[in-house]
């Protein structure tokens, strides 16, 4: 992938939430609320606390949504990241 963050951005694959409920209903895409996590694909050269491959967990209000060779991606800032998951 040729797409690098700069700073203290971090290349963020989405985790699609899941639309089926516990009881097997199945929920259209538009009943689904956006995701909040995902895999950190790259950082950039200020990430300090977060690493390639760490699930990271973000306020999706504060995201940047870019496509990229027809894959959806979000950038955050690594001050938006509430959590990690390693």
């Amino acid at each position: 992938m040729n797409l690098h963050p700069i700073a203290d951005k971090i290349l963020v694959q989405v985790i699609k939430p899941w639309n089926w409920t516990d009881s097997g209903i199945l929920l259209p895409d538009i009943a689904l609320d956006e995701s909040d996590h995902g895999y950190a694909l790259a950082v950039g050269p200020r990430v300090k606390e977060i690493r390639i491959g760490d699930e990271v967990w973000y306020n999706h209000h504060a995201v940047t949504k870019l496509r990229f060779e027809g894959t959806e991606f979000v950038m955050v800032r690594e001050p938006d990241a509430i959590a990690v998951t390693a």
